[in-house]
C-alpha cells in the first residue's frame, strides 16, 4: 500500500496516493512512517487542518521523532499563516488544551 501511495505522490496525484496511504496507515498503526506518510500527503494538499490531527496524535506517542516534530511545527504554523512554523521547524506546539 505504501509504495503505491508513495509512486502516485511522486507522479504528482496526492488525491490517489492519499488512499493506498491512509490505507497503510490503518494496517500499520504502530508505524510512525506510516502516520507520517498520511499527515505529509494532507500538508502538501494544503489540507492542514487533515493533516494537523493525525499529526497530534502521532507526535504524542513518538514524542523523540524528528520528522513528526518538524512536520507538526510546519503545519501548526502555516494554519496561523507563518510559513515554517509558529515555534521553529521541530518545535513542540504547546498541547491542544492549553490554546
Amino acid at each position: 500500500m505504501t509504495a503505491l501511495g508513495t509512486i502516485y505522490g511522486q507522479h504528482g496525484d496526492l488525491e490517489a496516493a492519499l488512499k493506498p496511504l491512509q490505507r497503510a496507515a490503518e494496517l500499520e498503526p504502530e508505524s510512525p512512517q506510516s502516520q507520517y506518510n498520511v499527515a505529509f500527503t494532507y500538508y502538501q494538499m494544503n489540507r492542514l487542518e487533515d493533516a494537523r490531527a493525525p499529526l497530534a496524535k502521532a507526535v504524542e506517542r513518538w514524542p523523540d521523532l524528528f520528522q513528526l516534530n518538524a512536520l507538526y511545527g510546519a503545519v501548526f504554523g502555516e494554519a496561523r499563516g507563518r510559513p515554517g512554523g509558529l515555534y521553529g521547524v521541530g518545535a513542540r506546539a504547546p498541547a491542544e488544551s492549553a490554546r
